[in-house]
């Protein structure tokens, strides 16, 4: 672990989960173990796991990081629309799939890089959003701006990793 980490350890519950303890789909995580150096950019300590209307299971993998849902500046100036809302969950599987670190389960059991698109990504994101019970007027909002002003970030985090 890198030393400027701070070692936190953090359980972070969403705050609107599907209660059935069978989830033909959404998060399958009951709770989500991160370290964060400065409360917004945090490492995965352990997967988190979402299967989605499909039945594909992805996973974000444990020592990937994450800065939330890290919304396009323009939409940030409204109240409720920063990194660390009901939808923080949703925010760190789309991280994971821009930063191309998302992993699907493979029919054998094995799991393979997602390799999604910046269009799948966002789908992914407006999936989970709902699974989590995010409002119809903020999972739009943030998905239509992700949609308008997301690739930057994406073509940026894809050089990077």
């Amino acid at each position: 672990m890198p030393r400027h980490w701070r070692s936190l350890h953090l359980k972070i519950q969403p705050a609107k989960i599907n209660e059935r303890m069978n989830r033909p789909h959404g998060f399958q995580n009951a709770s989500l173990d991160v370290r964060t150096r400065n409360g917004l950019d945090d490492l995965l300590i352990e997967p988190l796991h979402f299967v989605d209307r499909h039945g594909n299971h992805y996973r974000a993998p444990d020592g990937t990081t994450t800065d939330g849902v890290s919304t396009p500046k323009i939409i940030r100036v409204f109240p409720g629309y920063d990194a660390t809302g009901d939808d923080w969950w949703s925010g760190v599987l789309h991280d994971s799939a821009y930063r191309n670190f998302l992993q699907i389960k493979m029919p054998d059991g094995t799991w393979q890089t997602a390799n999604l698109t910046q269009a799948q990504a966002d789908a992914l994101i407006l999936e989970a959003m709902t699974t989590q019970r995010v409002g119809w007027w903020r999972r739009h909002i943030i998905y239509f701006a992700l949609r308008l002003f997301g690739s930057g970030a994406f073509k940026k985090d894809r050089r990077l990793n």
